[in-house]
């Protein structure tokens, strides 16, 4: 992925809240489970378990498929998000809890791209880690909040290519594309990449305490991802159309603390923009995830988990990718508006502002 396109996070705040049998008498049917449909590297946990996806803060959305030149970069996003009103497995509100969320984060990043080929594309590996403060309200049932480090994202490898033409960095001074004007530079056309991230369990985590920074489980998750420019007239001021997206397979391994497996997750990240000018592109991105296996509780656990304890959600909302003159950097501004559409969770917004550089 590109570093500059580390903009949107994803806060999910708890899943499955306890697996004790009181802990699951006292939140009823409805709160086995809160999850907050975005996360910063990773996710406050209520109470013990949660469902994650191994996926980046500042995530995929425009350029989702695309590496910068080979070199060392860096990135540090902020994140505010907000979240109300608990949904069940079956996408209802539950009216009978009052749900709020609060949570603030910063994450920092590097991010490397090697030198050279292979098969024809260039690989990266990058490494992230962030800190936040999260406060989670379900009235009557608790009141707590919860601060420090977060399980950290790695990307082990992200390889891409550009398949429909060679040559996308051009000559000094000199457009690789002719014919697309200012943005011949561009790796235009079909871009493919496919990689493989981590979760690591380093974040703060006690399996008694309602809301916690990390999951204390890893997570393996293999992902694909696209990014399609278009050829942009050579007598217009307007660039590229973007249509991007990258999608992961998430493997939760057991919570050791717990004996609970949580289920696996697709999460897709997309996005689809225009460049105005070289340097200012702006569109629309949003996140679909899906738990496509049931959770699996302790071997003596009597209860039951209605519809395997699956969750969902998708949103989407306005994105803006500057460059910065001079090479001092990118900026990016995300705004995710609150989820459209939520199941076994607490439907929440967020925004996310990202500066990156190279070094």
């Amino acid at each position: 992925m590109n570093i500059y396109s580390l903009i949107y996070i994803r806060w999910l705040v708890g899943k499955k809240s306890n697996i004790r049998e009181n802990s699951i008498s006292s939140l009823k049917k409805y709160c086995r489970s809160f999850p907050l449909a975005f996360t910063l590297a990773v996710t406050p946990a209520l109470a013990g378990e949660t469902v994650i996806t191994a996926t980046p803060a500042g995530g995929n959305d425009l350029g989702a498929a695309l590496l910068p030149p080979p070199g060392l970069y860096g990135a540090l996003s902020l994140v505010p998000a907000s979240g109300r009103s608990l949904f069940d497995v079956h996408g209802d509100r539950v009216h009978s809890v009052n749900a709020r969320l609060e949570v603030y984060s910063v994450a920092a990043t590097l991010q490397y791209v090697y030198p050279g080929e292979i098969f024809g594309g260039h690989v990266s590996s990058l490494i992230q880690g962030a800190y936040s403060h999260a406060w989670v309200k379900m009235d009557p049932v608790y009141n707590s909040d919860s601060s420090g480090i977060q399980d950290m994202y790695v990307d082990v490898f992200n390889w891409s290519k550009n398949v429909s033409r060679s040559g996308a960095t051009p000559p000094e001074g000199t457009p690789a594309m002719p014919s697309a004007g200012p943005y011949g530079w561009m790796p235009l056309g079909l871009n493919i990449s496919a990689g493989l991230a981590m979760k690591l369990p380093v974040g703060h985590y006690d399996k008694d305490e309602p809301v916690n920074t990390g999951a204390n489980l890893w997570i393996i998750s293999p992902n694909l991802g696209m990014t399609w420019l278009s050829t942009p007239d050579r007598d217009s001021t307007l660039g590229p159309w973007d249509a991007s997206f990258r999608a992961y397979y998430s493997f939760p391994v057991k919570n050791q603390d717990t004996d609970y497996t949580t289920g696996q997750v697709l999460s897709v990240d997309w996005g689809v923009g225009r460049y105005l000018r070289p340097d200012l592109e702006v569109g629309i991105a949003g996140v679909f995830q899906q738990q496509i296996t049931n959770d699996h509780p302790p071997s003596d656990y009597t209860g039951s988990l209605e519809n395997g304890n699956k969750y969902a959600n998708a949103s989407a909302g306005p994105v803006v990718s500057y460059t910065l003159p001079n090479n001092m950097g990118s900026l990016k501004w995300k705004w995710l508006a609150p989820q459209f559409w939520v199941k076994d969770g607490i439907r929440n917004q967020l925004m996310i502002l990202t500066y990156a550089r190279q070094f």
